[in-house]
């Protein structure tokens, strides 16, 4: 599991990239203790332009959710809402797929 350089949260398996990133302290509270105290998902490309534009939009993601219980008590929170963002992130991803097999192809014609 190597990093990317300059790029937090993307990490470059042979299998493609991936996101990953530590859920805080105050969500590992919510979360059963046998659970991953992380979200780490496949971004389902192995092209380091897409992958960056992913993880660009996941962190603005994951930074507003975690931003949101600074702010408020997280008594609240449950197991079922790291689910909910973990899936609000794989729609992201899906979307991001779905778009890039619509574009038409960056090969230049020489």
């Amino acid at each position: 599991m190597a990093g990317v350089a300059h790029t937090p949260y993307l990490e470059k398996r042979p299998s493609g990239y991936f996101f990953r990133r530590r859920l805080p302290s105050s969500w590992q509270e919510i979360v059963n203790p046998g659970q991953v105290s992380a979200i780490c998902l496949s971004l389902r490309t192995d092209v380091l332009s897409d992958a960056k534009i992913l993880v660009a939009r996941l962190t603005t993601f994951t930074d507003a959710a975690f931003a949101l219980t600074t702010e408020r008590p997280v008594d609240h929170l449950k197991p079922e809402h790291v689910t909910l963002l973990s899936e609000m992130a794989r729609f992201q991803i899906s979307a991001h797929e779905a778009l890039r097999a619509c574009a038409k192809s960056r090969v230049a014609w020489a």
